[in-house]
């Protein structure tokens, strides 16, 4: 649950992204020396994927908190169809459709002309099934509907109430100790020069006040996307730069932007 320095892009799209950085913003910066919180998971951005690893997480035993900027929960998801392909579940037995993970790798082989990495579309399909059963068994949610939809050798794609799904989840997270802020943005990383690793994130609230977090065990990064930062998109999709956005308001890339600064 760590960052390394591994390489997430090509090296010319590292060389992009740092140079929106200033010199003094790309070096790492040291950890201060008392923190605001101490735990060990710190995840930034509360939309579903964030709220998920704290769930997660917090379900394994961990100490986590959760950095929001915007001042409610929900991110891009609340705006999502909130779709869940998924092979294998209950509906589709009720519903007398034969699916399961396999089919469903072996589907997304398909799609991709078999270009996948591979081992990767089995990893999501089965991991699909072990969510999906946890948002009905423990979450207590379920699908409203289920639809056939492109790639799909047949129908998988499971629709929920993304609002529903978020209260859900936000629910589970604080009842097992989940610490989350919102209108907190985080803006930098914290690197843990002795150990080669990121330790914790910088932030700054409503009041502009600075805070700092101790994350023992990683950072997770689940801050969405870069399709509101003209800036970014310039950078690595410019021929979408001039086409109507439709993302949530708080999709500026400055996570991935933070990650970069590592290279």
């Amino acid at each position: 649950m760590t960052f390394t320095r591994r390489k997430f892009f090509t090296f010319s799209g590292s060389v992009a992204a740092l140079s929106l950085f200033s010199q003094a913003e790309a070096m790492p910066v040291e950890p201060p020396t008392k923190y605001d919180g101490d735990f060990d998971i710190v995840i930034v951005g509360g939309g579903s994927a964030g709220l998920s690893a704290a769930c997660a997480a917090s379900e394994l035993g961990a100490s986590v908190l959760v950095l929001e900027k915007r001042p409610f929960l929900g991110g891009s998801s609340l705006i999502t169809d909130a779709m869940f392909a998924v092979g294998g579940t209950r509906l589709q037995k009720s519903r007398n459709i034969k699916d399961s993970p396999e089919l469903y790798a072996k589907d997304l082989y398909e799609v991709g002309k078999h270009f996948n990495q591979k081992g990767l579309p089995e990893v999501l399909s089965q991991a699909a099934l072990k969510q999906y059963e946890w948002m009905e068994n423990v979450l207590n949610v379920h699908p409203f509907t289920l639809e056939h939809q492109g790639g799909q050798s047949v129908p998988r794609s499971h629709q929920f109430k993304a609002p529903e799904v978020i209260e859900a989840m936000t629910k589970f997270a604080r009842s097992h100790g989940v610490k989350i802020l919102t209108g907190v943005s985080a803006n930098r990383l914290y690197w843990d020069e002795k150990g080669k690793r990121i330790c914790g994130v910088k932030a700054v609230n409503a009041k502009k006040e600075i805070l700092s977090f101790h994350a023992k065990r990683g950072v997770i990064v689940t801050s969405g996307g870069f399709a509101r930062n003209p800036q970014v998109l310039q950078r690595f999709a410019p021929y979408l730069k001039d086409v109507q956005v439709l993302s949530g308001t708080g999709s500026l890339g400055e996570g991935m932007l933070m990650a970069q600064a590592y290279g």
